[in-house]
């Protein structure tokens, strides 16, 4: 059974691009620096703020604000409710030297200044840039305990994914292992997830992909009993960069979930646009201004930390829900 989210916090998440980033590709996925050299030079790819439209009626409600450190990194974006100049939300950044994004906190900020942090996730790299931990830890906003999750990755001696492994509080026990399953490609088609440990299979979600290798589809069947109970489809535009990301609900054809982006002649985010059926008080559009700076280097940077805020409010969605993540 779906709940609704309590808080418009967990859906207006700014985010400078969409991405699927739930798992690793095995070495092959987006490249979000392709085809940038094709462009006008130097293009300004550093966004000073983001108008939000929450009702999506033309009216400006809020704002966020993107700061950059002395090496172009976003390192911090604040969000301005109701744009009387206060600050209401932090999201903060980490980058190791290769650009990987490797740490994301977001914070509420009370009357008083005091910050609150609902969202933690932390990611370590190998030094060939291959994702080998993450750790989310989410709080609840009803006083429960967190929502928390260490997963661990593994890969072949060319870099494709094997597996990872999930330990549901971080406290050392390894409770469900994933499987990618390939169909002798260069890109897995399928995961299949042992939750007990015990050899049985219990949820599969099997992935489609265009000719370029990017996913366009995801069929979750959460009980592996042959129903797909969850579909995510995605739409790329001839740049790569995703357009529309949707989740649907078979077994529930009312419910649709959009995240859809437009983008400038320079490939940059113009708009991003949240709507959700169960919850159309919660929608939002996005319109972000640039000219912070120049400078290719922050493409592939902006687009990880944009990356990172939308899986985000994709899981918090999804936990939210009442869906079980691996």
């Amino acid at each position: 059974m779906r709940k609704k989210l309590t808080s418009t916090t967990a859906l207006v998440f700014a985010s400078l691009s969409l991405l699927n980033a739930g798992c690793p590709d095995g070495g092959k996925g987006t490249d979000p620096d392709a085809g940038l050299d094709a462009g006008p030079k130097p293009p300004e790819f550093q966004a000073c703020s983001g108008d939000i439209d929450n009702a999506i009626d033309g009216t400006l409600d809020d704002k966020w604000t993107f700061l950059y450190d002395d090496k172009a990194f976003p390192t911090k974006d604040e969000l301005d409710r109701g744009r009387d100049g206060t600050v209401d939300e932090i999201d903060e950044w980490g980058f190791d030297a290769h650009g990987n994004f490797t740490s994301y906190v977001a914070k509420n900020i009370a009357a008083d200044g005091t910050a609150k942090v609902y969202y933690q996730q932390t990611e370590v790299y190998s030094d060939k840039d291959l994702l080998l931990e993450r750790l989310i830890r989410m709080e609840n906003q009803d006083g429960t305990p967190p929502y928390i999750r260490l997963n661990k990755y593994s890969y072949d001696a060319a870099g494709k994914a094997v597996d990872f492994t999930t330990d549901k509080d971080a406290d050392g026990t390894i409770d469900s292992k994933t499987t990618y399953v390939y169909d002798g490609g260069a890109y897995y088609i399928r995961t299949e997830t042992d939750s007990g440990l015990d050899g049985t299979i219990n949820s599969v979600t099997k992935y489609a992909r265009n000719a370029a290798g990017r996913v366009t589809q995801e069929d979750f069947d959460f009980s592996n009993n042959g129903s797909i109970d969850l579909v995510i489809a995605f739409t790329y535009d001839a740049a790569g960069h995703v357009l529309d990301q949707v989740e649907t609900m078979p077994n529930d054809p009312a419910y649709e979930t959009a995240f859809r982006s437009t983008y400038d002649a320079m490939g940059r985010a113009e708009t991003y646009t949240f709507t959700a059926s169960d919850t159309p008080e919660t929608n939002a559009k996005t319109t972000y201004v640039y000219g912070c700076g120049n400078g290719r280097s922050h493409a592939r940077r902006m687009f990880v930390a944009g990356a990172g805020r939308s899986e985000a409010q994709r899981l918090l969605r999804q936990v939210r829900a009442g869906r079980e993540l691996e």
